[in-house]
């Protein structure tokens, strides 16, 4: 995951399809973590728009990949790890 810096057209967008999801029955607190994954990491901001496109059944399959990228992005230290070298 690398971090991107989102646009201001990208984050409406975000909202736009956050919006949608509800509307789909998914869970607040999931979207909640989708949007803010979606708008630090690019791979998960285009999954979130092929959702929008999506059929039902290839939705699902992206929302599962949205999911990984959130237990992913869950995973992460907070701040860097500093591993000393040795000498």
């Amino acid at each position: 995951m690398g971090l991107y810096e989102t646009t201001e057209e990208e984050k409406k967008k975000i909202l736009h399809i956050s919006n949608q999801m509800k509307l789909a029955g998914i869970k607040s607190e999931l979207i909640d973590e989708i949007r803010v994954v979606a708008s630090k990491y690019q791979g998960a901001f285009n999954l979130l728009e092929l959702w929008l496109e999506a059929d039902d059944q290839e939705k699902g399959r992206i929302l599962d990949q949205l999911i990984e990228e959130v237990e992913e992005y869950r995973s992460m230290p907070d701040k860097p790890t500093f591993v000393p070298k040795e000498t």
